[in-house]
Formats: structure tokens, sequence, C-alpha cells
């Protein structure tokens, strides 16, 4: 019987679909299943389209799930589709048939106007998305600043850390995020129902404990999330930025530990910081990682002009027409960023672990 790749036609196919995910994407089958079933619950697939599968007979045997993304842009949000879970069941490669379920996604994101298609590859296919039109883009910056340096900072004495989410409401979380986020190039937008499973997506990604809250009279000003090893998230109201860094320095002083960071180059942390004793590396991702394809003419403009006077605007901005304008100006980005003076800095997006689907 011939693999049919098609769009789900009823909500069991919802769940075969879930079944074999837990089967592809983990070791532990039971474990896999309960997080790929809370994927399902924070993000119910609500319209069936949108759930890309390769089906034979009665039985599914691969998918690709379509999840909503917006990204923040300068003249308004930027409509995304991500592309989760691509997978297909061991007995069922080397036919074809992933790619036929990725042009079958695609065709999707055209139908629903999506202008990018975005999805977070793994190291081992990466090689395997360039032939439908995916191109890296990323940025992947680390900030060190050592324990001594660290101990130049005071904490401010009104402010208040404490770890854990505590009882903090949904939308006092958003509302700092869009404080820290709203202005960088292609970061995340996060609805209410994203923040509504919060809590959710950080047991399933680096675990609630590892949030620090920052507050001045009892109301929350900031909050930074770490993986374990650094800082992949940080958010503060404007006017207390500053307080909240010094916060953060005076923790990781008080610990005899350094602070490392991986946030956008642009974000009021990292430039903070900057002025301490530190380090700071930068490795950009134009030929896989975090992976996206133009679906239409919308033109993204991925770096900033320089003071030097280096026209980057007019020399890689990205894609205003085509696919194949947006491969050839990533080329030409790549070969400049090689060549750049160090002032020359990218504002590419830097997305955190908790943006990943």
């Amino acid at each position: 019987m011939a693999v049919e790749v098609r769009s789900a036609r009823h909500h069991g196919e919802v769940t075969q679909a879930c079944t074999l995910a837990a089967h592809i994407f983990g070791t532990d089958v039971e474990q896999s299943r309960r997080r790929q079933e809370a994927w399902l619950r924070l993000e119910p697939c609500a319209d069936l389209r949108d759930l890309v599968l390769a089906c034979e007979g009665g039985e599914v045997v691969g998918l690709i799930r379509i999840v909503n993304r917006q990204f923040h842009w300068s003249d308004g949000m930027v409509p995304a589709g991500g592309l989760a879970h691509v997978g297909l069941h061991e007995a069922y490669r080397g036919r074809g048939l992933g790619g036929r379920m990725v042009e079958a996604a695609l065709a999707r994101l055209t139908e629903r106007h999506d202008t990018l298609a975005v999805l977070f590859a793994r190291r081992a296919v990466d090689g395997w998305y360039p032939k439908f039109g995916f191109v890296g883009l990323g940025c992947h910056p680390e900030l060190r600043v050592e324990p001594a340096a660290l101990s130049e900072t005071m904490q401010p004495r009104e402010v208040q850390v404490e770890t854990g989410l505590g009882s903090v409401p949904a939308e006092a979380w958003q509302t700092l995020y869009e404080a820290s986020y709203r202005e960088l190039p292609l970061s995340f937008y996060r609805d209410g129902l994203w923040w509504a499973g919060w809590e959710e997506r950080l047991a399933m990604t680096v675990g609630c404990e590892r949030v620090t809250r920052f507050y001045m009279a009892d109301r929350l000003i900031g909050y930074a999330v770490s993986d374990g090893e650094r800082v992949v998230e940080a958010a503060a109201d404007v006017s207390w930025q500053a307080s909240c860094a010094q916060a953060l320095c005076a923790q990781a002083a008080e610990q005899d530990e350094g602070l490392a960071l991986r946030l956008p180059t642009d974000h009021w942390l990292m430039r903070w910081l900057q002025r301490l004793n530190h380090t700071l590396t930068i490795r950009y991702a134009w030929d896989g990682g975090h992976m996206v394809r133009l679906m239409g003419a919308r033109a993204l403009q991925s770096v900033e002009a320089a003071e030097t006077g280096w026209d980057a605007r007019q020399a890689v901005g990205v894609a205003r027409a085509s696919r194949s304008r947006l491969e050839e100006q990533c080329s030409r980005l790549l070969e400049l960023l090689t060549a750049a003076p160090p002032a020359v800095v990218p504002s590419l997006p830097t997305w955190s672990i908790l943006d990943e689907f």
C-alpha cells in the first residue's frame, strides 16, 4: 500500500502522531510520551491542517507539527510557522517521505500566509534542510564575568532576591518580558496562552528552581532564568534594569561564582555587564542549528549599520523578494562577517532554550 502524505483528518490521528513522536524522540518512551502530551496540552492542535502526516493505511508513520509563532519586528509582528517534531518511523526512512512531508508543511505555511518557516534543527540533519530553502539564522554570544569583577558591584539595598516561580501572575511575567525583548529584532512574541503554561514549560526545559526574581517593595521588577551554566533569559522593568543587573551580580559574587550569559548582543544586561572585566565570544549560525525559510516578499534586515560607516544595511540586508535572493545575501553576509572589523556586531536573533519547540 502506498504511503500518503496529508493533513490529519481526526483527533485520533493526533493521538497516534503523539505516540509515534514519543518513540522517535526519546530513549525512555514513557517519559517521552508524557513530554509529547504536555506539548499538546500547552499548544493544542486546533486546526488539523497544521499536523502533516505520512500514513500507510490507518497507521501514522511520520509527522510534522506546525506551531503558531510571531516575531517582533520594527514595523510590527512577523507571522511564522514553526516546524516541530519532524520525524519518520525508522522502517520508512530513505524513501523520500521526509522531503514530501516538509514540502507539504511549507505548502500549508503558504496557505496560512506566514512570512517565515522556522525550525530548531538537530545538528545531525542540518545539512538536509537547505535543499528546502532553509538557512541558518542566529547569533550565539557568550559573555563571562569573573568573580573578582562581580565583587566590585554593590547590590542595591532595596532590591530583594528570591528563587523559584513564587505566586506571580502570568501577566506580570509577560509585561517584564515585553519590556526587555520587544525591541530586539526577531525575538519571539509570547502571548497570554504561552505565559499561562510558563511553569510547565520551565519544568520541561531548565527547571522552575532556576528562576531568580527581583523585587522592589514587594513589586516584581525583573527576573532571570539559568540553564544551570549561564543566564539564558533576563527581563526587567525599564526603570529598574540597572538595579536588577547589580542584584544578579551580587548574588553570583556571594556564591563565589562567575557569571555567564547567553543573551542577544544588544540586550540591556549584556550591555550593562560589558562595563565590567569580561570576555565575550560570538558565534554566528548561517549554516545550521536554528534555521529559517523566507516564505514571502517581506524584507528581513538582519544587520544594523555600524558607526564605522560600513553600510551594513545596503551590503547585507536580507531578502526582499525571493528565496534565491535570501540565499545570495546570506552567503554574502557570511563573507562580510569573516572580514568585518570587531566593532561590527550583527543584531541577529539569540533565541532562548525556552523558545525552542
